[in-house]
């Protein structure tokens, strides 16, 4: 189950933390919203008491402690496999960047909403 957040605690570098979390777990993804339409990925590196450190994965210049709405997935990383990814060529969060077009797999005809 998914939970959502509105602001952060603290913004340093490529990391941010976040402040009143529940059940958040270590690896987990998080996206981000900055303003209302920029869409960021992260993980879950560190958590303590009801604190949790993210990892931003396309960095955290826009980002500020109002502008950002945090979402935490519930799970971990996952991709997609099926053998329309041999040959092809990803970004380190799995996202194809060969302009083929998107990988289709059992988890996005199962599960339409997840963006990888």
């Amino acid at each position: 189950m998914a939970i959502e957040y509105l602001g952060l605690s603290e913004v340093n570098g490529p990391l941010v933390v976040l402040e009143g979390v529940k059940n958040a777990s270590y690896e987990e993804i998080v996206e981000f919203t900055v303003d209302g339409n920029e869409k960021k990925l992260g993980r879950i590196v560190a958590v303590y008491e009801d604190k949790a450190v993210i990892q931003v994965f396309e960095g955290t210049s826009s980002m500020s402690l109002t502008n950002t709405h945090t979402r935490l997935t519930g799970h971990p990383m996952e991709i997609g496999l099926s053998e329309e990814i041999l040959g092809r060529t990803f970004d380190g969060i799995g996202k194809p960047i060969d302009r083929m077009g998107p990988i289709l797999s059992l988890i996005h005809i199962s599960e339409p909403t997840r963006p990888y």
